[in-house]
């Protein structure tokens, strides 16, 4: 009658912290798992802080496969300033070469991922078009 669905949970950590009461997290934990009995239904989370996140969460049938997605290498990065900014069209990127080695191999970018790089493009471009080409 229904078709599937993915619940997806973005910073799990938040989830830990927020419900700081054993009770409130194991009723928790007990909704993820009914909601994981379904075939219909697939339950995932993603966080940057594995630390923080409570071992009752990570039991079986819960949240137990662990995916690990690395920072992306300097060609990745590259490559993923030309897929968010439909290669280099949009927004209106006066030099996209210029800007996307600026931000590929800056030093302070070395960690950064994917989001933040989207983050720094748009950062980069609210600067006016003469100081786009005094920075390059």
């Amino acid at each position: 009658m229904y078709g599937s669905c993915i619940v997806f949970l973005d910073n799990l950590e938040v989830f830990d912290q927020a419900f700081i009461k054993n009770i409130r997290l194991l009723q928790f934990c007990s909704e993820v798992e009914k909601l994981k009995c379904s075939d219909k239904v697939s339950v995932m989370a993603s966080t940057t802080k594995v630390n923080l996140i409570d071992s009752c969460m990570m039991r079986h049938g819960r949240f137990n496969l662990k995916v690990n997605v690395d920072v992306p290498t300097q060609a990745e990065k590259y490559e993923i300033l030309k897929v968010i900014s439909n290669n280099g069209t949009s927004p209106c990127v006066i030099n996209h070469e210029v800007v996307f080695g600026f931000i590929s191999v800056m030093q302070e970018g070395e960690h950064f991922t994917g989001a933040d790089l989207v983050e720094l493009l748009y950062l980069r471009l609210k600067v006016t078009p003469t100081q786009q080409s005094i920075l390059a």
